[in-house]
Formats: C-alpha cells, sequence, structure tokens
C-alpha cells in the first residue's frame, strides 16, 4: 500500500515538473503589440521612453491584466504585452488608450454664418475637396497644404465620433500660446472621473488644475453664447453650446459606452500627467515573448 501512495506521488509530482518546465517556472506566452511611429517617422529614445511611460498609466486599469511595456530589443517601438488574449470589445479599447497622441484642446467653433475673416472661404474649401474625395477623412483633409485644397492653418475640422459625415470648423489660433489656449497639460489628473450625463449615458467629468481654473473663465467667457469643440487628437469629443463660462467642472459626454468612457477617461490622465506623445501611434500585433 505504501508502494503506491508513493509511486502515485512521485507520478504527480513528475506531471507537475513537467508542466512548469524544467526551471519550475511558467512558459505560458504572452500576448504582445508593438506600438511605433507611423511609417515615415522615426521616433528617437526620449520619444519612445516617453511613450512607454504614457501607456503604462494609460493601460494600468485595463483588462486582461497588462505584463508590461518596454522598449523593443531594436530600439525603434514601444512592447506592450497583456496575460490574456483580449475579447474584441477590449480590442476596440486598446486602440482606444493606444492610438492617439493624447492632445486635448478645447476651441471656438466657426459657425457657417461667421464674418470671421476667411471663414466662409474656408467652408466652401472644405466642400470642394469633399467633392474631390468622397472617402477622405477630415483629419485626411487637415494634413493637405492649402495649395493642394487643404484648409489655412488657423482652421481645423473635426468630425463627430457618432457621425463622421458630419464636419464642424474651428479656430485653431490661440492653440499658438499658453494665454490663448487650454490644453491637456491645463487638466487635474485627480478631477478626471466617471460620471454620467442627463439622459444615463457614461461620461467624465474633468477640472482644470487650480492654477488654471481663472484661465479657463477667462478664456471661456469670450465664447459664451458661442459653440465650442473639446477635441482628442483628430475626435470631437463634443460640441457644446455656452450659456455661461466654464470656471471649474465640465463635463465631457458623447453617448460612450463604459468601455469607451474608461479608455478615454485613461488616455486623458496620462495627458494630463505626461503630456501628449511625440506622434500618432501604431499599434500592431507581433509574436509574444516567451516568460
Amino acid at each position: 500500500m505504501l508502494a503506491r501512495t508513493l509511486a502515485l506521488l512521485g507520478m504527480s509530482v513528475a506531471l507537475v515538473l513537467a508542466a512548469c518546465g524544467p526551471s519550475g517556472g511558467s512558459s505560458k506566452a504572452t500576448v504582445a503589440f508593438e506600438v511605433r511611429a507611423p511609417v515615415g517617422e522615426k521616433a528617437d529614445a526620449a520619444a519612445l521612453e516617453l511613450v512607454k511611460t504614457a501607456l503604462t498609466e494609460r493601460l494600468k486599469e485595463f483588462k486582461p491584466a497588462l505584463i508590461g511595456v518596454q522598449v523593443n530589443a531594436t530600439g525603434d517601438a514601444v512592447l506592450v504585452e497583456l496575460r490574456a488574449e483580449p475579447k474584441p470589445e477590449q480590442i476596440a479599447a486598446l486602440e482606444a488608450r493606444v492610438e492617439t497622441s493624447g492632445a486635448f484642446a478645447i476651441l471656438p467653433v466657426v459657425q457657417p454664418d461667421s464674418l470671421e475673416p476667411g471663414a466662409a472661404d474656408q467652408r466652401e474649401t472644405m466642400l470642394e475637396w469633399r467633392a474631390a474625395h468622397p472617402e477622405g477623412t477630415a483629419a485626411q483633409f487637415n494634413a493637405t497644404p492649402p495649395e493642394l485644397g487643404g484648409p489655412l492653418p488657423t482652421f481645423r475640422w473635426f468630425s463627430y465620433r457618432q457621425a463622421p459625415e458630419r464636419w464642424l470648423c474651428c479656430d485653431v489660433t490661440g492653440l499658438a500660446s499658453p494665454a490663448t489656449r487650454f490644453t491637456e497639460s491645463d487638466l487635474d489628473p485627480a478631477g478626471l472621473r466617471r460620471g454620467l450625463d442627463k439622459v444615463g449615458y457614461p461620461c467624465i467629468h474633468a477640472e482644470p488644475l487650480p492654477a488654471r481654473a481663472a484661465h479657463l473663465l477667462a478664456l471661456t467667457t469670450q465664447w459664451v453664447d458661442g459653440q465650442v469643440a473639446c477635441v482628442l487628437g483628430e475626435e470631437l469629443l463634443t460640441a457644446p453650446f455656452l450659456n455661461s463660462a466654464l470656471g471649474g467642472s465640465f463635463p465631457l459626454e458623447d453617448r460612450f459606452t463604459e468601455l469607451e468612457r474608461d479608455a478615454l477617461l485613461d488616455v486623458l490622465r496620462a495627458a494630463a500627467l505626461h503630456g501628449r506623445l511625440p506622434f500618432k501611434p501604431v499599434l500592431k500585433r507581433v509574436m509574444p515573448t516567451t516568460k
């Protein structure tokens, strides 16, 4: 009886050792993605370190859990490793957390009947470009030089997330100076929190840094009774009409799902802490390392 028990014990130990491998550690392959600069752009060591730091913050609460973020062996991209295979909806959330530079801004909207110099001409320019490029995006139009039919540098167009065919024109002149802009560097990371809008959709409540609250109030006072756009990268988050100036907390709402809201929240927190990324990241699945 004792001999049989010892034999069974020996078989159990052997199975455990076989499962663990020679070193007794796990040999399970992780799920890996590379984050790199777009084709034609190069990222130096400092840029990659910034991407690494920001992505670590953006993915801190992501599910499946993050194993690590590191610069790859060839020094031309950042490697992101997860503990499990993401579900399709999690892949979309991963892309939303990764594929943005984190460039946030509040901008005045240029209305179709605006008397601002050049505004009417810019709308005609946009309509002509869209007629020639029916599948073109607002980002592609913005990247087109004026001499090739694109917008003047003082204007930028953004599409509604819920309705990409609707474009909104913004005046970006104020981004040239800290005295006339409000960006991710003015957001309080601790003031970014989850919430619900008036009809129950997930939204984000944002606050300026205490030292920049007066600046936001002064900036938006001149836009009262007008429309402003809150944008992140090339995406229009919300475009409310202001009944009063913004001096404290303000909502970012656009009928987000919880996954979309949480992804946006992580991006904004990372941007407020570390700044915008030096390039628009490109996410690509790669062969995993073995642990």
